[in-house]
């Protein structure tokens, strides 16, 4: 059968749905609606990460019928729960364990350990609608224009080319690195089918590059850093996850 034949059975009703109930949830809380960097909990916006995150997961669960079409063969733990819990919980972990310096005047273990709590959920809630349905329900289409379909919708849902002085240069920059970010996140979640993979690797980038909690005090190098010791510590996971896998191949065979 043609690539172009297999096109048609994505479900492009169901993802346009998904696009609008995600983008329309989530610009109220997204664009300034709301002042939800005041209700602070031990100095960290938790709320400003709940409710923006929830468009997406909103959108995702009425798309796939509560989790009952277009949920597979990703989904959260994939096919290793252990794993999969043990990639996301590490980023808490070395939050927690290292601390995060903050102008809240709270202790910064504490504080690591709220910020980093806030920030994995909020991942959580948007790779639920990136990687956990709309990848699911694009896997019938190639795989360039699959990832290229997923970042264009990821684009949208930030709608930040409504954002007052966005330049055209700035957006198309803004849209090549999330059209990356597709591909890599995407091929993550085909070898494991993990959502919390692809959330705890969105976790990284959210902090180095996004993360706009106004009482994080740590220069640019710190945050490397933790983020450095995020990665070490996944390598033996994920070393394991990859040679268990590779055990039931073998043994399937």
């Amino acid at each position: 059968m043609k690539a172009t034949d297999l096109t048609h059975r994505a479900p492009w009703p169901r993802i346009a749905v998904f696009t609008l109930l995600a983008a329309c949830i989530a610009y109220p809380f997204r664009h300034g609606s709301f002042n939800l960097q005041a209700p602070l909990f031990l100095g960290v916006p938790f709320l400003q990460a709940i409710l923006e995150g929830m468009g997406v997961f909103i959108a995702a669960l009425i798309a796939t019928s509560c989790f009952t079409k277009y949920w597979s063969p990703a989904n959260y733990f994939g096919d290793s729960p252990l794993h999969s819990s043990a990639v996301l919980l590490t980023p808490i972990a070395v939050f927690t364990i290292f601390g995060v310096d903050n102008t809240m005047g709270v202790n910064s273990h504490l504080f690591g350990l709220v910020l980093a709590t806030s920030i994995a959920i909020y991942c959580i809630l948007e790779e639920t609608g990136w990687r956990g349905f709309l990848q699911n329900a694009t896997t019938s289409i190639p795989r360039a224009i699959r990832y290229l379909i997923v970042g264009l919708i990821w684009y949208v849902w930030h709608l930040s080319f409504i954002n007052h002085g966005a330049s055209l240069i700035g957006q198309l920059q803004f849209l090549v690195i999330l059209i990356i970010g597709s591909y890599l996140l995407g091929s993550l979640v085909e070898k494991t089918n993990s959502v919390l993979l692809a959330a705890s690797f969105h976790f990284c980038i959210n902090f180095l590059a996004f993360s706009y909690v106004g009482g994080i005090n740590e220069t640019q190098s710190a945050k490397l850093l933790l983020v450095g010791i995020i990665v070490l510590a996944w390598i033996p996971v994920l070393f394991h996850w990859n040679k268990n896998k590779n055990h039931v191949a073998q043994r399937g065979l």
